[in-house]
């Protein structure tokens, strides 16, 4: 299966502002949707139309393909999206700008891990000399050699 996301505009829009990488993400979703297999093919057909006297008729044909797959974080994601965008539709349009508030804690960790452009902040411990680990209550640091 060839499958093709498309972010919703106003979720786009919501994911650029927090700095995520969109275009890495609507590939691991393809990637996740893609994976899937044909699990029934229905095809069906409409009724025959007579579109002018004896010469012309018309009917329309169709196919209904479901598809399979294992559930993952894209697949997750893909759902959360499809869902949302599906309550735009029904309900209409946001007033304002979205956020990453109203994203699921599981899917934001992910989108942080995966697909932020905003480098994490390093921490740097000062050395700490000879320090040998001790079983007990954590590392032990030998006494300091004072000069006589």
């Amino acid at each position: 299966m060839k499958s093709t996301f498309t972010l919703n505009p106003f979720i786009d829009r919501m994911l650029a502002e927090a700095k995520y990488d969109t275009m890495k993400l609507i590939n691991a979703v393809q990637a996740s949707l893609n994976s899937a297999t044909v699990t029934a093919d229905k095809a069906s057909r409409g009724n025959v139309k007579l579109v002018s006297k004896e010469t012309l008729f018309r009917f329309n044909e169709g196919s209904q393909t479901t598809f399979e797959g294992k559930t993952d974080v894209p697949a997750r994601f893909a759902r959360w999206h499809d869902a949302t965008a599906r309550v735009f539709k029904v309900c209409g349009e946001p007033s304002d700008e979205l956020t990453v508030a109203v994203l699921p804690v599981s899917l934001k960790t992910w989108l942080d891990k995966k697909f932020s452009t905003v480098p994490e902040p390093t921490v740097t411990i000062p050395a700490l000399g000879n320090v040998k680990l001790h079983r007990g209550n954590g590392p032990v640091v030998p006494a300091p050699v004072v000069p006589a």
